[in-house]
């Protein structure tokens, strides 16, 4: 497997990409999200793609989802990675020589009481976790620090000089698995679908959508709004569906295509869960 992530070698994306397809998986790092899509589309060599979608703490990532609709990728499937930040350094560092800790904003935000704690250091926000560890790695930076995952001390040589220094232990972030929809999809178990669809703007129009979901047992884990790009005060909804065991979820899209504008599903799968 070749899979596209976003980011250096040593992010969130890979563990991801580790935890779903395997340890040997090897990855296609991608500098930004459009070119994830664009990698998974255009590049024969890219089996996947691995995806942010949401964190626990932190919310949805809506740009995402606007990408996802644009593109004729579908949802294979999904993986949940615990954000373990660790404050890494190079072999031998000691915390009272460091001077400055380096780190993606978001990161850097979840581990801000922890950070507090070391008095005098200078924070510096970067693009990418894992690119503060690489760096530190390459440049042999000895009073520098970068706050990563565990992955980064054995793909950069660095140790882990204090291990999960988030606040919150509760961090877990929600990977899609994305691919072409000319790939065959596995088969196997799957019992959560993803939809995006609009609904007529008057009353009841999207309370129509909700007692289907209800009238077949359906599950709804999340559903999202977000604008329609050139109308004004019109939205898109994704929703996230949990099916029950032997559903025929063909009749429930056929249902729902009834009562919305332009249902789409964006992929069947098996919950993460």
């Amino acid at each position: 497997m070749k899979v596209a992530i976003q980011g250096v070698e040593g992010c969130y994306h890979q563990l991801a990409a580790r935890q779903y397809f395997g340890v040997n998986t090897a990855v296609i790092p991608c500098l930004t999200f459009q070119d994830l899509i664009d990698t998974v589309e255009n590049n024969p060599a890219c089996d996947a793609g691995v995806m942010a979608i949401e964190n626990s703490l932190a919310g949805s990532l809506l740009t995402n989802y606007h990408l996802l609709m644009e593109s004729d990728l579908v949802i294979h499937g999904e993986e949940y990675v615990y954000i373990g930040h660790h404050l890494l350094g190079l072999p031998g560092q000691r915390i009272e020589d460091i001077k400055e800790v380096r780190s993606h904003p978001m990161a850097i935000k979840q581990c801000m009481p922890f950070l507090r704690t070391l008095n005098g250091i200078k924070i510096t926000e970067t693009a990418d976790t894992a690119l503060s560890a690489k760096e530190i790695a390459e440049y042999k930076s000895k009073d520098t620090a970068a706050i990563a995952g565990e992955i980064c001390t054995d793909l950069y040589g660095l140790e882990s000089l204090i291990p999960n220094i988030q606040t919150n232990k509760q961090n877990y972030t929600r990977f899609l698995i994305i691919k072409k929809n000319t790939i065959p999809l596995n088969g196997g178990i799957k019992d959560k679908a993803s939809v995006y669809f609009r609904v007529a703007d008057e009353p009841g129009s999207l309370l129509k959508v909700m007692q289907i979901i209800a009238a077949h047992d359906i599950n709804l884990t999340k559903i999202q709004s977000f604008p329609v790009i050139g109308e004004k005060w019109l939205y898109y909804f994704f929703a996230d569906l949990i099916l029950p065991k032997d559903l025929d979820f063909e009749k429930v899209r056929q249902a729902l295509t009834q009562v919305t504008n332009g249902l789409t599903v964006m992929g069947t799968y098996k919950n993460g869960l």
